[in-house]
């Protein structure tokens, strides 16, 4: 028998826990798609996504999901690599067209509970019902793994993603109120179209970067954080129905 290569075996070592890491910040519903994985790997990946933010038990978690990609095949991991490569890359499907309309739907349903009008408070209560009831769906499908966040979880990311939108909407009209103040001053008299959308959009970056022509400061709005987190849990309800 030859001799041991420990550079490679440290090397192949490597390999697994990065992609252990990488599976592990994977959204859940492409996990659930990647035909790649067997039952044991899914597995180990949705119990680690619910261990974020106890460091040691992800640590070692994450160790444990490692093993199970070095009980994998050659072939098997090969398969692996292509997929995650094609995802990061792009050049995939990352998130299953299907789950993706259905949670970007729920997502604008829930957020035009903002808007200061009866029928869209309705529909934003209506629609986090449907949740609800995918939600008891989920908790009563033994086959399916078990999602990383519990209904209240759900409602203070929604809590936050509502206060994030108003204060957005505030601030974007604000920002317009601003881009026309300076529009008065670097467009007075103008009428060519074409000019006038210029201006607009050289103002608009002015502001941002903290200029302007006027005295009046502005700031661009602020990014959806947290509409983008409870866009990702609606993707992993939105997974339960479309598979069921």
């Amino acid at each position: 028998m030859g001799r041991i290569n420990k550079s490679a075996l440290k090397r192949l070592a490597h390999e697994k826990k990065t992609m252990a890491k990488t599976l592990l910040a994977l959204p859940k519903s492409q996990i659930a798609t990647m035909e790649e994985l067997n039952a044991e790997v899914k597995a180990l990946v949705a119990e680690g996504k619910k261990l974020k933010g106890n460091h040691g038990a992800a640590k070692r978690h994450e160790g444990a999901l490692a093993g199970a990609l070095r009980r994998m095949t050659e072939s098997e991991m090969d398969a692996l690599v292509s997929k995650v490569t094609a995802i990061e890359n792009g050049t995939t499907g990352a998130i299953d067209s299907n789950v993706d309309a259905l949670a970007m739907s729920w997502r604008a349903r829930l957020l035009s509970g903002t808007e200061a009008t009866t029928a869209s408070s309705d529909d934003a209560t209506a629609c986090l019902g449907e949740i609800f009831d995918a939600l008891a769906t989920a908790e009563a499908n033994e086959t399916s793994a078990p999602l990383s966040f519990t209904r209240q979880e759900l409602k203070v990311a929604l809590d936050a993603a509502t206060k994030e939108s108003r204060a957005r909407a505030l601030a974007i009209a604000e920002f317009n109120a601003s881009i026309d103040k300076e529009m008065e001053v670097l467009a007075y008299g103008e009428t060519n179209e074409e000019v006038l959308r210029e201006t607009r959009a050289f103002i608009a970056q002015k502001l941002k970067s903290g200029g302007g022509a006027s005295a009046t400061p502005s700031r661009s709005p602020p990014r959806a954080k947290s509409s983008k987190r409870l866009l990702g849990m609606l993707r992993d309800v939105a997974a339960v129905v479309v598979a069921a």
